[in-house]
């Protein structure tokens, strides 16, 4: 017999038994200096620009220093990506020869190997949710009957919750 089934750390801290060594989100913040302390590289894209900013504006309190490199081949394949689109929106996905064959554009294939990169890089940086409950930042706030009944209540108009 395997035992009862481990609770997760998310409800754990919801109810304040959490044991501190196991508040990742704290070992990181305290451990590592954060990505937002860092400016964007130079040499990115308009499109890779605005990707960093707003990664690191989301994720900057898991994202540290030490992530940079990783952090700027996601944000360049998500520009390599955007314009492997623009190239196919504008040729079409079927390309002809001179003798009318038809064919399928070559930025389909790098788009679905990028896109797939761009997966990877992602799962690497927890910028997924799964990812993001492996290193126990998820935290899920999920909302009890209670609360859900109060905010009826206070959405009708002339009664008062609470």
């Amino acid at each position: 017999m395997s035992g009862p089934a481990k609770t997760p750390n998310e409800v754990k801290a919801r109810r304040g038994t959490l044991k501190p060594s196991r508040a990742v989100v704290v070992q990181i913040q305290n451990s590592l200096p954060r990505a937002s302390e860092l400016g964007v590289p130079d040499g990115l894209g308009p499109i890779a620009t605005e990707a960093w900013e707003r990664i690191v504006q989301y994720a900057g309190a898991w994202i540290a220093v030490s992530d940079r490199d990783s952090l700027t081949m996601l944000v360049k394949d998500i520009e390599l990506l955007a314009n492997l689109e623009a190239r196919v929106s504008v040729d079409g996905p079927v390309l002809y020869t001179d003798k009318g064959y038809a064919y399928a554009h070559p930025a389909m294939g790098m788009r679905h190997s990028t896109e797939e990169s761009i997966r990877k890089w992602m799962n690497h940086l927890g910028l997924t949710p799964a990812d993001r409950a492996k290193l126990g930042i998820a935290m899920v706030e999920s909302q009890s009957k209670v609360d859900k009944y109060r905010e009826r209540l206070a959405a009708k108009a002339g009664h008062r919750a609470g």
